[in-house]
């Protein structure tokens, strides 16, 4: 709403600025009418040392956007208005953010299963193909994943803190990466929303009681796609129409601010020829509400589709050289380096400068790109049927001689290192991959990870220009 005008530019106001999160006072600022918020920013800076580029105003619930105050009446008008800072140290996060989504029902109204036969093991329990039927509705088949309820709850009580986790000091009560919690309040969530793409596995329900919890998914019929790319040579055209199912998955998930965290062959199923994302596990927030982009420490996923940046030394004090013909010199800078035989996120101190050592915090990494980096590490596999490293990294005792000559190569060296195993072409002359696939692999997995492209990127590559016009099949 835009706040009236008043002309008399004499008139005083007092602006209150109150803490959005809790309502309470944060400063009060007297000033005159038609005052720029700039002004209005800088008093506050003044006043409680919020940095100014970081204060965002609020008024009735609205964002405020105005480049002055001109809402007044008479004399000593007030007028409130509510603060968010709307950035922080994005290493400060909350791992169960989004177990506080998840929903769960009475597992004694849940209706009517009939076993049929186990599935898998699961980390927290059994996942058992069922026929169910519930409200007297014809039976389906689903697929649930039994978890005893003292499990799904685990995590409740320990470190939320990515960067406290990471200390050696919570490692006593480090919570468990794979949190069923998070992931029933992730499905919950998607479940919530009215254009979820069809490659997200779907939660048809959830059901407690004290002893266990059920967790009730559609049944996909084909299997992991690790399966397929393990027993049979996979065209192109189908690996094409995969990844781009995957992409909008996570397209999806990253418009959300999810960060999935797990991606691989295996935790992606087929159903109809067509993939479902599943195992939410290990997800977490990318970014906060207010856009910033968040940093996270714990090594998740699987080891092969694990992006590098992932492997984050002991905390400590880090010191690097910053070479003189280095680009990357300014205090606050974020870049990737060496350390410990990882290639890490270090964040440059105040002392960063060419042809000088400099000392650097820890900077872990962010979510969306690591997601991408397993992209990639699917789109090899499917195409070639190897995963091309076993770590993504340089040294220590996790090395990996794939993963540095891969890094040594530069933006090629993947498809230096197929050529090396004699996979890029046949002994027929036919190629796995055309060379825009190939540019597309070749772009997800860059070890730098501001350099690899978003999921929005990706689907605009020309690769996947005959399926541009494709809709999007929703729920």
């Amino acid at each position: 709403m835009a706040p009236p005008a008043d002309t008399n530019s004499e008139a005083t106001v007092e602006v209150v600025i109150r803490w959005m999160a809790s309502g309470d006072l944060a400063c009060r600022v007297p000033t005159a009418l038609n005052v720029a918020v700039a002004d209005v920013r800088s008093k506050v800076t003044e006043l409680i040392g919020i940095p100014a580029h970081v204060q965002r105003f609020f008024y009735e619930g609205i964002a405020f956007t105005y480049t002055v105050i001109a809402r007044a009446k008479s004399e000593g008008y007030i007028m409130c208005l509510e603060l968010v800072r709307s950035c922080s140290d994005p290493r400060h996060t909350n791992l169960a953010h989004f177990s506080n989504l998840a929903r769960y029902e009475e597992l004694a109204g849940a209706g009517t299963f009939t076993r049929v036969r186990q599935l898998s093991r699961a980390i927290h329990g059994e996942v058992v193909l069922y026929n169910w039927s519930k409200n007297g509705e014809e039976q389906c088949q689903v697929a649930v994943k039994k978890m005893h309820t003292s499990k799904v709850y685990q995590n409740r009580g320990r470190e939320t803190d990515a960067w406290k986790a990471h200390s050696e000091k919570y490692r006593g009560v480090a919570r468990n990466p794979e949190d069923a919690e998070t992931e029933i309040g992730i499905l919950s969530f998607l479940n919530s929303q009215a254009d979820t793409p069809l490659y997200l596995l779907q939660m048809l329900g959830c059901f407690q009681d004290n002893v266990d919890t059920w967790l009730v998914v559609e049944y996909a019929e084909g299997g992991e796609l690790f399966a397929l790319a393990s027993t049979s040579q996979v065209d192109e055209h189908r690996i094409r129409r995969y990844l781009y199912q995957l992409l909008q998955a996570v397209l999806f998930l990253h418009q959300h601010h999810i960060g999935h965290r797990d991606i691989s062959l295996e935790n992606i199923l087929l159903k109809d020829d067509t993939i479902r994302l599943m195992d939410f596990g290990m997800a977490v927030q990318s970014h906060s509400k207010s856009g910033q982009e968040l940093r996270y420490f714990c090594r998740v996923g699987k080891d092969a589709y694990r992006a590098p940046e992932c492997y984050v030394p002991e905390v400590g004090n880090h010191e690097i050289f910053i070479p003189s013909d280095s680009d990357c010199v300014s205090c606050g800078d974020v870049i990737s380096w060496e350390l410990c035989g990882y290639l890490c996120q270090v964040r440059l101190g105040p002392d960063a400068a060419k042809g000088k050592t400099c000392t650097v915090d820890l900077w872990g990494y962010a979510v969306q790109p690591c997601d991408i980096f397993a992209v990639g590490v699917c789109l090899c596999s499917l195409a070639y049927g190897v995963q091309p490293w076993k770590f993504a990294v340089l040294g220590g005792p996790d090395g990996c001689e794939f993963f540095r000559y891969v890094y040594r190569g530069g933006d090629n060296g993947l498809e230096a290192l197929l050529a090396y195993w004699g996979l890029v072409e046949t002994a027929e002359g036919t190629r796995p991959l055309s060379q825009e696939g190939i540019s597309l692999l070749m772009s997800l997995v860059r070890s730098d990870p501001g350099r690899r492209p978003s999921a929005t990127e990706c689907l605009a590559h020309p690769w996947f220009q005959s399926l541009s016009g494709m809709t999007v099949p929703r729920r």
